[in-house]
């Protein structure tokens, strides 16, 4: 038998008669819901929508307003994402992840000095956090979902020390930074497709990325492309094609350096159209057609290859009035190696070959008026061209191991024994 309460007035209440407030985390789960029925309906929000962003902006002032008289808090956020799951693709599921993106933002703003941390346990949730404009300080790790992160930080937005630990799902911070800014992102053990695909491009910016136990197709394809800007950024152990592809396409990447990867089509069509691509290094990678087209109509310098197996490496690279300037290949392992290179009107310069091996090199390079010249060969190095090799070669071999700070120290330092090696020569 409930025990009888009297309230100021006199009147006599039974305990189960008392409407208990509700937690925090109960009324942002209501909001969730009023949320979702607000705009399911609106074909903005669907799948196919092509208005994702001005759905976000909406959604986003609409949730700021409603949860005003709420202290969200990073453990608040993580007890929300511990009650949800979002296995569908669905209208539902971009609300709701959209949804999770407005918090994540609102607490971020409001505690800005304060780390997140979400452990998702295994559990799939996905569009998490998608399309969230504003955004620092996070870890999360042990998730399943794709579209995690997806399109953060686009149009304006600025996403800074994020931090992705064993993911599982497809395009995780695609299109992220489009036309906005992200900047120290480390994503550890990740397996899916289209894993940064188009980050920073559109006039975006995207660096000081950090990638280690990659494993899946298309990993950073198309990055600080059209207008877009991609550098500093590390890449180790990685596994499947297309990495890179059409990377600095109308755009720029620089600063970049790739150990241990296998797969084919490593920055084939990067730098392209306008493209530049500069100061990179590319160490121990296995598969086809690397740098398969890189710079046709745009511009590379300073690039180093170092134990390269595959066939194709640089076909076609420098054509269409493109140009490529202090490229450095050594141990590299394959036929074809620069077959068709520096085609219609296509210019390469200051190239040095050490120890390549294979069929068809050079084969069709400079048809139809380019060039290839200066080229600096294995059996005519002089003492002091072998010794500046091997200072190129050992810093290749560790500048994943170094800081950001030291990589780009590492890379012009490259960049000045490629010129030195040249010293002299005509």
């Amino acid at each position: 038998m409930s025990r009888n309460l009297f309230t100021d007035y006199g009147t006599i209440l039974t305990r189960d008669e008392i409407k208990k407030e509700p937690t925090d985390l109960e009324k942002i789960l209501d909001l969730e819901n009023e949320i979702i029925t607000q705009y399911e309906s609106n074909n903005n929000f669907g799948k196919n929508g092509l208005h994702h962003e001005e759905a976000y902006t909406l959604l986003y002032a609409n949730v700021q307003e409603k949860i005003k008289n709420i202290s969200l808090t990073p453990e608040l956020l993580a007890s929300y994402i511990s009650t949800r799951e979002n296995r569908e693709e669905n209208t539902k599921a971009i609300i709701r992840g959209m949804y999770s993106a407005a918090l994540l933002q609102v607490t971020c703003f409001a505690q800005p000095d304060k780390s997140i941390f979400i452990d998702g346990r295994g559990k799939t949730f996905n569009y998490l956090f998608y399309h969230v404009k504003n955004a620092s300080n996070v870890t999360i790790q042990n998730f399943k979902g794709n579209y995690i992160f997806g399109k953060a930080g686009l149009d304006g937005g600025y996403i800074s020390y994020i931090t992705l630990n064993t993911i599982e799902g497809n395009e995780v911070f695609s299109s992220a930074g489009f036309n906005g800014i992200c900047k120290y992102l480390t994503l550890t053990d990740i397996t899916g497709d289209y894993i940064l695909s188009g980050a920073g491009s559109e006039k975006g910016n995207i660096e000081y990325i950090e990638l280690m136990n990659i494993t899946g197709y298309n990993t950073l394809s198309g990055i600080g492309s059209q207008k877009g800007t991609a550098k500093h950024i590390s890449l180790n152990n990685i596994e499947g094609s297309y990495t890179l592809v059409n990377a600095g396409s109308d755009g720029n990447v620089s600063y970049l350096s790739i150990n241990n990867l296998t797969g084919n089509k490593t920055l084939s069509n990067a730098g392209n159209n306008t493209g530049n691509i500069s100061h990179v290094t590319l160490y121990n990678i296995t598969g086809d057609h690397t740098l398969k087209d890189i710079s046709s109509e745009g511009n590379s310098t300073h690039i180093t290859l170092t134990k390269i197996k595959g066939s194709n490496t640089l076909e076609f690279a420098g054509n269409g009035k493109g140009n490529i300037n202090h490229i450095t290949l050594s141990e590299i392992t394959g036929d074809l190696t620069l077959s068709n290179a520096s085609e219609d009107r296509g210019n390469i310069q200051h190239l040095t070959l050490n120890k390549i091996n294979g069929n068809d090199f050079f084969q069709n390079t400079c048809r139809y008026g380019g060039k290839i010249n200066p080229i600096l060969k294995e059996e005519n190095f002089n003492e002091r061209q072998k010794s500046i090799l091997s200072k190129i070669q050992t810093i290749v071999e560790t500048i994943h191991t170094l800081s950001f700070k030291e990589q780009k120290k590492a890379h012009e330092q490259i960049a000045k024994l490629q010129e030195e090696i040249f010293a002299g020569e005509t």
